[in-house]
C-alpha cells in the first residue's frame, strides 16, 4: 500500500508543480510582481472549483506525506544493495572524479564495451595496474595483451612464454621503438648480464661525498645482489625460510660481492668459476687471505666468508651441493654466453621508447624461471632509483603540447610490464609492489593468472590478497574454481529487486490483490561467472577498485576481429623495413675484419693457459689430500707396526710421490702456456702497431 501511495504522489507532483508555476507566471503578468503570487494562484486565478479543491488537497496531502516520511521518494530503491552494470556515462567519467575513466581517446586497450550496435574500446590512460583472472583457452593473450601492447605509446617489457606476442607485434613496435628480444635459451638472443656495471646502482655525486657516499652505494649493491640471489636460487614455496636455500643464497652473496669489490662488476659464470673451482672451502680461505690487510673490505663480505671458511665440512658440502644444483643451468654454453655480458641496459627503457620481449620456450620455462624473475626484479629496482621527468596530463599541458610549445623538450618514458602467466616464474617481491608504488615512477603492470590460488601457492595468502587490493582494475574471464566465483559474486554485491506477488480470490470483484516486496539478489550469480562465455564469446567483467558494485559487462578486444589491430599486425611496410634492417646488419657483420692469425693464437694460448692453470690447481689439491692420507697412515704405522700397515704406508708414499710429479708437470705446462700467451700478446701488439696509421701511432 505504501509503495502505491508513493508512486501516486510521484506521478501527480509534476502535474501540480507545473500548474502552479504556470498560474504564478500568469498572475504576475496580470497584477505585477507579487511575492505572494504562488499563494494567489489558487485563489485569484479562475480555476474550476473541483480542480481548486483537488490542488489544495494534493498539496496538503503531499506536504503531510513528506513530513511523515521524508525518504518516500527514495524508499526501496537501494534498500538491499545498489549494485548495477556500468553505464556509458559512468565509464566516461574520469578516474580522478570517481568514475571508471575507460572511454578516453588514448591509453592501453583492455576490452570492448557494447551499447546497442555501437562498440567502444575501453582504455586505461593513467599508469594503473591490472590483474586478469583467466583460465586456459579464454583468449587473454589475443583479447587483452596484444591489443594493449599495440595501443601502448611508451616503453614496454613483455613476458612472452611462447614467442607469439613477439611474432605478432614486433613489426609495428619496431617502427618507433627499439626492439630487443631476450631469449637466454637461444643462441641468437640479445645478451644481458644482471651483474654488469651498467645494471648495478650508480655512485652518485651530490651532498654526500667520500667514504660515506661509497658506503651508501655499497649498501644498494648488496640489496641488488640479494634480490638477484632470491630469484636465481628460488625456494618455490611461500615459506622462504628453507635452511639450505638460505645458505646457498648467502654463498652467492659472498662470491658476488667479492667479485664486484675487486672488479666493479661480475657475472653469473664468473661467480660459478670462482665458487666451484678446486677445493671450495680453500678457495674461500684464499680469497679472504688476499684481502687480509685490506681495511676497506666490506664487513658483509668478511663475515660471510668467515662463516663458510669455519663451517663443518659436511654442512659445507650440503650448502655447496644446493648452490651448484640451482645454478648448474648457467654452466651450459648458450645460457652462459647470454648472461656473461650485456648488449642492452635496463635504463634504456627510460631514455627512449624501448620494447623488450623476454621469450622463453616451454622446454626452458622451468630451468630458466630464476633468470627471468631476476630480470623483472632488476627492472623494478633499477627504474625506481630516481623520480622520472614525465609529461604532465593536465588540460593546459595537453594544449601546450598540441600547440608545439614544448617542442624539443625531452621527457622520460613511462613503462608497462606485460606479465603473462607470471606465476610460472620464481618469486618476485619487488614486481608485486608496482601496483602500490609504481604510479609515482610512471610504471604499471598487467598481471595474468588463472586464479588467486596460484598466487597464494607462491606468495602466500597475505601477499596474494595485497596484490588484489592494490591493482586498480580486475578483469575476470570464465572461472572454473567455484570458490573464486563465489568471492567475485560476493565482492560485486547485491541489487535491490521488487518482487510482485498476486493472490487470487474469485469471491471478490477484482479477483485478488497484488503486493510488492523488495529483496536483495546478487547482480551476477557465481554460476554465471563460471559460464561467462556461454552468453557470448570473450565476455568478461571489468571491476574497478572502489567501484566493485558497478562492474563493466565487457568482452575481449580480440585483435583478429577488428581492422584497427589487423592493419598494425599485417603492416607490409613494417615487415619490409625489418627485412632491410636485417640485411644491413648482415652486411655490417660481413664487412667486419676477421680475426688475425696473431689474435687466434692469443685466444688459443689463453685458453690453454687457463686450462693448464686449472689442472695445476686440481693437482695441487690432490697432492695435499694424498699428503693428509700419508700422514694418517704413518700415525697408524707407529701404533701398529705390521706388514699390512707397512705395505699400505709404502703404497701411500708411492701415490703421494706420483701426485707430486703430476703437480710439478702440470705446473710446468701452466708456465709454458703462460709463456705462449705472453708471446702471442706481444705479437698482437706488434701487428696492431704495424697496421696502425701514423696518427694512431702518434
Amino acid at each position: 500500500m505504501k509503495h502505491g501511495l508513493s508512486h501516486i504522489w510521484i506521478m501527480l507532483t509534476p502535474f501540480f508543480v507545473i500548474s502552479i508555476l504556470t498560474g504564478s507566471i500568469a498572475v504576475n503578468a496580470k497584477t505585477g510582481f507579487d511575492p505572494r503570487a504562488m499563494l494567489k494562484v489558487i485563489t485569484v486565478w479562475p480555476w474550476p472549483l473541483w480542480l481548486k479543491y483537488t490542488m489544495l488537497a494534493a498539496i496538503a496531502g503531499g506536504t503531510l506525506w513528506i513530513i511523515c516520511n521524508p525518504f518516500a521518494w527514495f524508499h526501496g530503491k537501494n534498500e538491499y544493495g545498489g549494485a548495477h552494470w556500468a553505464k556509458k556515462k559512468e565509464l566516461k567519467k574520469k578516474h580522478k572524479k570517481g568514475g571508471h575513466g575507460l572511454l578516453g581517446k588514448t591509453g592501453l586497450i583492455i576490452g570492448v564495451y557494447r551499447k546497442g550496435l555501437r562498440r567502444y574500446f575501453l582504455r586505461i590512460a593513467e599508469p594503473l595496474s591490472v590483474l586478469i583472472h583467466a583460465g586456459p583457452g579464454t583468449g587473454k593473450t589475443a583479447g587483452v595483451i596484444i591489443p594493449a601492447l599495440l595501443s601502448c605509446e611508451h616503453s614496454a617489457v613483455i613476458h612472452d612464454s611462447k614467442g607469439e606476442i613477439h611474432d605478432l607485434t614486433h613489426h609495428y613496435r619496431g617502427q618507433w621503438t627499439k626492439v630487443i628480444r631476450f631469449a637466454p635459451g637461444e643462441p641468437e638472443s640479445a645478451r644481458w648480464n644482471p651483474l654488469a656495471a651498467t645494471e648495478l646502482p650508480k655512485l652518485r655525486k651530490g651532498a654526500v661525498v667520500g667514504s660515506e657516499a661509497w658506503t651508501r652505494w655499497w649498501e644498494q649493491v648488496e640489496i641488488v645482489v640479494e634480490r638477484i640471489g632470491v630469484s636465481l636460487l628460488p625456494n618455490d614455496k611461500a615459506d622462504q625460510t628453507d635452511h639450505w636455500t638460505q645458505s646457498a643464497r648467502a654463498m652467492w652473496t659472498f662470491w658476488c660481492l667479492m667479485d664486484i669489490y675487486e672488479n666493479s662488476e661480475s657475472s653469473v659464470p664468473a661467480v660459478l668459476d670462482r665458487a666451484l673451482m678446486g677445493d671450495r672451502q680453500i678457495s674461500i680461505e684464499k680469497a679472504l687471505m688476499e684481502h687480509e690487510d685490506d681495511p676497506h673490505l666490506p664487513s658483509r663480505v668478511f663475515k660471510e666468508g668467515t662463516r663458510f671458511r669455519d663451517m663443518e665440512q659436511k654442512q659445507f658440502d650440503s650448502v655447496t651441493s644446493t648452490f651448484e644444483a640451482k645454478l648448474q643451468v648457467y654452466l651450459s654454453g648458450t645460457v652462459a654466453r647470454n648472461v656473461s655480458s650485456s648488449d642492452f641496459s635496463i635504463r634504456e627503457l627510460r631514455r627512449e621508447p624501448t620494447t623488450i620481449y623476454v621469450v622463453i620456450k616451454e622446454a626452458d620455462q622451468e630451468r630458466l624461471k630464476g633468470l627471468i624473475s631476476a630480470f623483472f626484479e632488476q627492472c623494478a629496482l633499477v627504474l625506481k632509483e630516481e623520480i622520472p621527468n614525465l609529461p604532465k596530463d593536465s588540460f593546459w599541458a595537453r594544449i601546450k603540447r598540441g600547440l608545439g610549445m614544448e617542442r624539443g623538450k625531452v621527457y622520460d618514458q613511462r613503462i608497462t610490464y606485460f606479465l603473462d602467466e607470471f606465476v610460472r616464474l620464481a618469486r618476485m617481491d619487488e614486481v608485486l609492489t608496482i601496483p602500490d608504488t609504481g604510479r609515482g615512477y610512471g610504471m604499471s603492470a598487467i598481471f595474468v593468472a588463472q586464479s588467486i590460488h596460484q598466487l597464494a601457492a607462491i606468495y602466500g595468502d597475505k601477499r596474494a590478497r595485497q596484490l588484489l587490493d592494490t591493482c586498480s582494475y580486475r578483469i575476470v574471464y570464465s572461472q572454473s574454481d567455484q570458490q573464486v566465483c563465489n568471492e567475485i559474486s560476493k565482492a560485486i554485491g547485491n541489487q535491490t529487486r521488487i518482487k510482485k506477488t498476486r493472490q487470487q480470490n474469485r469471491a471478490t470483484i477484482t479477483g485478488g490483490s497484488t503486493s510488492e516486496v523488495s529483496e536483495g539478489v546478487p547482480l551476477i550469480l557465481p554460476q554465471d561467472i563460471g559460464t561467462l562465455e556461454v552468453k557470448r564469446r570473450g565476455r568478461c567483467l571489468i571491476i574497478k577498485s572502489g567501484l566493485a558494485s558497478i562492474p563493466v559487462d565487457a568482452e575481449g578486444a580480440f585483435w583478429f576481429k577488428y581492422n584497427e589491430f589487423k592493419r598494425l599486425i599485417n603492416d607490409k611496410k613494417a615487415q619490409k623495413a625489418e627485412r632491410q634492417a636485417m640485411a644491413a646488419e648482415q652486411e655490417k657483420r660481413d664487412a667486419e675484419p676477421l680475426e688475425t692469425a696473431e689474435e687466434i693464437a692469443l685466444n688459443k694460448a689463453t685458453s690453454l693457459a687457463n686450462e693448464a692453470k686449472g689442472k695445476a690447481e686440481a693437482a695441487r689439491v690432490a697432492h695435499k689430500e694424498a699428503v693428509k692420507i700419508l700422514n694418517a697412515t704413518r700415525e697408524i704405522a707407529e701404533e701398529d707396526d705390521t706388514d699390512a700397515v707397512r705395505a699400505a704406508l709404502d703404497k701411500a708414499v708411492a701415490v703421494a710421490d706420483e701426485l707430486n710429479e703430476v703437480a710439478e708437470e702440470t705446473e710446468k705446462e701452466a708456465k709454458e702456456a703462460k709463456k705462449q700467451m705472453d708471446a702471442a700478446a706481444v705479437a698482437v701488439q706488434v701487428a696492431s702497431s704495424l697496421n696502425a696509421s701514423p696518427q694512431d701511432q702518434a
